[in-house]
């Protein structure tokens, strides 16, 4: 009992461990879910925008329209949210003709830039750049941008953007609640991951080891330890949809600890205490229920056990058959009634201690033949035996009666009144599989009848009651077939 509280004190440290690291993984899980679906979500909103500018740029309709009607057509309010940088569209030398924030656009030249080197070689559909100051305001930002065409398909120029770092700043504090969270924004660069260059990480402070960047820059969703700040932490990192970036939620080990460890404490003491208090009354009463167990035991085998043969009493036997009633609708089962021949002729010549040792052979024997069937033989009284089968088919129910007299017959053990000179046993079987429920009474009066018909034929013989085929069978191919009706009345 002592090593069980132990180990069930044990088990409930392990548990609260695994508790608190599994509420550190949901509490990140959840949160970095949050920051993905936002951020997608939101990148997914202004890179629209740049679509809707590039593709209204090729609107025939725009072009003998008033300046201030295009601006109107061509921006939406998507640029005017905080966060969120103007829109410049470029020509193909790089040169600024458009700008959302104002009619008259401002002098603007990106032709060095990475977003517009990539546009003009090939359409590398939505372009996430990797953070970097702007010329116009000198703020950092995310550079999104896309490229428009002539109608030859020719490079036309790029429609460009931002988005401000600070947005991420507001977006974390919005939904982290948590102090103990560290969230880490990596930009990777381009229109999709590329491993040749390491990414840039926000905020700075506390950077991610080399190996660590590495490791989360080829998986879209992964959970790792590593170090942080100097000490080990748990990181979980998504990918932000299909942009060039990952959000990582780090939670430092200590403070997952910190979680458990003193309630575990706390417990491992109460649990200790009361196993010292429970060790000494265990002892005490360790005999006693020894004693008592063993008595009980004892008792319960002997209640259902035959004291002559060893085998299964009529009290088991009884509550086998209240069993059968219960499943015989579900189960096939089969019931043998069998019965040693001339055994009171046997007792009176030989004598009784003959006969209790010619029980107890005949005990042993169908005790073998039935267990190999996955049956039980029981002594049901005086030269009567019994033998139940569940889970069997018709024949081999009937095999296994035939067995049963077979394997006596085979003993020859000596019987001077016998014709054969040995002692032989009657079987009668009831099989049934398809019959409805009956009580144990018709059972027992069912296969009685057929024993009893068994011995009318002639003894050492086994003879069967099929309700359903109304009909009952010999083991002897000569033996006469008699109806269940005429065995009733007999």
């Amino acid at each position: 009992m002592t090593i069980v509280l132990c180990g069930c004190a044990g088990l409930a440290v392990v548990g609260l461990r695994d508790a608190a690291w599994q509420q550190a993984k949901i509490g990140a899980e959840t949160l970095l879910d949050s920051l993905t679906r936002t951020l997608a979500r939101d990148f997914e909103l202004y890179g629209l925008s740049l679509q809707a500018v590039a593709d209204r740029l090729s609107d025939p309709i725009l072009e003998n329209v008033s300046p201030q009607v295009r601006h109107l057509a061509l921006f939406d309010r998507a640029a005017t949210a905080s966060g969120y940088g103007a829109i410049f569209v470029l020509d193909a030398q790089g040169d600024a003709f458009l700008d959302s924030g104002y009619l008259v656009p401002r002098r603007l030249n990106g032709a060095d830039r990475a977003y517009f080197q990539v546009h003009r070689d090939s359409d590398a559909g939505l372009f996430v750049g990797r953070p970097w100051r702007t010329r116009i305001s000198g703020r950092e930002m995310i550079p999104m941008s896309r490229r428009f065409s002539y109608a030859d398909g020719t490079f036309a120029g790029v429609v460009v953007g931002a988005i401000e770092l600070a947005y991420f700043e507001a977006v974390f504090a919005r939904l982290n609640r948590n102090l103990n969270l560290k969230i880490t924004v990596l930009f990777h660069g381009g229109s999709a991951i590329t491993s040749g260059q390491a990414p840039v990480q926000y905020p700075a402070a506390d950077p991610l080891d080399a190996r660590t960047l590495s490791t989360i820059a080829k998986a879209g969703h992964i959970t790792l330890i590593s170090s942080l700040a100097g000490a080990e932490a748990l990181h979980v990192a998504h990918r932000v949809g299909t942009l060039p970036m990952h959000v990582v939620v780090s939670v430092p080990i200590g403070t997952i600890n910190s979680a458990w460890q003193g309630r575990a404490m706390a417990l491992v003491l109460i649990v200790g205490t009361l196993a010292i208090a429970l060790l000494c009354l265990l002892q005490l009463l360790r005999s006693e229920l020894r004693r008592r167990a063993a008595a009980e035991a004892e008792l319960a085998a002997l209640a259902l056990t035959d004291a002559l043969t060893g085998i299964p009493n009529r009290r088991h036997f009884d509550r086998k058959l209240a069993e059968l009633e219960r499943v015989s609708l579900h189960e096939q089962c089969a019931l043998a009634l069998i019965d040693v021949d001339r055994f009171k002729a046997f007792n009176d010549h030989s004598g009784h201690p003959a006969g209790d040792l010619v029980l107890k052979a005949v005990g042993a024997e169908l005790a073998k033949c039935a267990a190999r069937a996955g049956g039980i033989a029981f002594r049901v009284g005086g030269e009567e035996f019994a033998v139940v089968l569940t889970g069997v088919e018709e024949a081999c129910a009937q095999k296994v009666a035939h067995a049963c007299r077979e394997s006596i017959e085979a003993l020859a053990l000596p019987h001077a009144l016998s014709p054969l000179g040995i002692v032989t046993v009657s079987v009668g079987l009831l099989y049934a599989d398809r019959r409805p429920m009956m009580a144990q009474t018709e059972w027992l009066s069912l296969a009685d009848a057929a024993l009893y018909e068994a011995k009318r034929g002639g003894r050492n013989q086994v003879r069967t009651i099929d309700n359903v085929a109304g009909k009952t069978e010999t083991s002897r191919a000569s033996s006469r077939l008699i109806a269940p009706e005429e065995l009733l009345s007999a």
